[in-house]
């Protein structure tokens, strides 16, 4: 699936989340240990990703685009205390320029290069 035929006028468009009855369907997912489950302390489903290198990607076909135009991008994530996290994001512009974005708790202070931001 991608958002090229979506109207994205409005405040945000959803992208990732837990709701419907497999959300994942429009995702490529790789690894095990992704699944759909209820967390107590936000009151509704979450996708916990546990085990060894969990990857899910959109769209399925890495040479399509995800069609998306808003001008922000908002990351909900819970984390725990205890455990190792790295989220890795690519992007490109409407010219095609491509940037990753690399969120790890192994880091201490922000860095940006020409290649990551």
């Amino acid at each position: 699936m991608t958002f090229d035929n979506v109207f994205q006028g409005g405040a945000s468009v959803d992208v990732f989340g837990a709701s419907g009855s497999n959300p994942l369907d429009k995702w490529k997912v790789s690894g095990a240990g992704v699944q759909k489950v209820y967390d107590k302390s936000v009151r509704g489903y979450v996708l916990r990703c546990d085990g060894d290198r969990p990857s899910i990607r959109m769209p399925k076909d890495e040479r399509r685009s995800l069609g998306l135009v808003q001008p922000f991008l908002v990351l909900q994530v819970l984390l725990s205390d205890d455990r190792s996290f790295s989220f890795e994001l690519h992007v490109s512009d409407k010219g095609k320029t491509r940037r990753r974005i690399l969120f790890s708790t192994s880091f201490r202070e922000p860095a940006s290069t020409p290649l990551h931001t």
